[in-house]
């Protein structure tokens, strides 16, 4: 009787665990899904006529980012005003998440190196001291690459 007292109060405790770990997961994607992936859909976004959309998207890819990497990022607002389409913008940054998401190749420029998106991933990640990164967009002349300008932010 005991063995069954302790059996159950055990699987109690592991169902509720399981239950809130869930909920925090399901939460998480759910406003990944709800702030992120509409802007990243929409083909004819403007960031003047969309600010708040792009706003709520980029924190929550900063979000993302915090929570892969353990490393805060700072997304600038600003480098979403250039001359090339937003949305596009949006979605290469996106690709630190998955960098096999995107066709074209996507520059860091990360300690005075140009680093693709794999690289700039495992060079963040052996960096034990890193506390914040700032990203911004870095104008390039091909049209054809996206290239982010990378600074360390330790506070």
């Amino acid at each position: 009787m005991i063995a069954n007292f302790i059996f159950h109060f055990i699987f109690a405790i592991f169902a509720v665990w399981a239950g809130v770990a869930w909920f925090i997961l399901h939460n998480r994607y759910q406003s990944l899904r709800e702030n992120l992936i509409p802007s990243l859909c929409l083909q004819n976004i403007n960031i003047t006529q969309n600010r708040s959309l792009f706003i709520r998207a980029i924190r929550t890819l900063e979000q993302e980012l915090f929570h892969s990497f353990k490393i805060k990022f700072s997304i600038d607002i600003n480098s979403f005003n250039t001359k090339k389409e937003s949305h596009t913008l949006l979605l290469s940054l996106s690709s630190l998440i998955n960098p096999k998401s995107l066709g074209q190749e996507i520059f860091f420029e990360y300690n005075h190196q140009i680093l693709s998106a794999n690289e700039f991933i495992k060079s963040i990640t052996s960096q034990n001291k890193l506390k914040k990164i700032h990203i911004s967009y870095k104008e390039n002349t091909e049209n054809s690459k996206f290239n982010w300008l990378v600074e360390n932010i330790n506070v």
